[in-house]
């Protein structure tokens, strides 16, 4: 950016009001860097919790339902494995919305 010069023959109080200007300009611009900080670490933590390896290793039962309703499903054509299935899936969305925090 162009650096404005001051005109050194203004008044005092123009020079202040300049000043804090600038100041104000410069506590706005970090406010605004901190929170695009914020932004971008909210995102990043967004994307980690999108991870289907951690999701897996989170909940390992959970995911061993999903597999094995997804195996009964491809793999039969029985009016029973569909129960079967949904059966697995139910398990599986409990499992998932039930927060248990795992040391990873």
């Amino acid at each position: 950016m162009g650096k404005i010069e001051m005109n050194n023959h203004a008044p005092p109080e123009i020079k202040s009001e300049i000043e804090d200007a600038k100041q104000d300009l410069r506590e706005a611009l970090n406010e605004v860097e901190e929170r695009v900080g914020e932004g971008f670490a909210r995102v990043e933590d967004g994307i980690a919790s999108l991870n289907p390896e951690r999701s897996i290793k989170r909940r390992p039962i959970a995911a061993a339902c999903i597999a094995a309703a997804l195996g009964a499903t491809l793999g039969s054509k029985s009016n029973q494995a569909s129960i079967f299935t949904l059966a697995l899936f139910g398990a599986a969305i409990a499992l998932f919305l039930k927060e248990e925090p795992v040391e990873e």
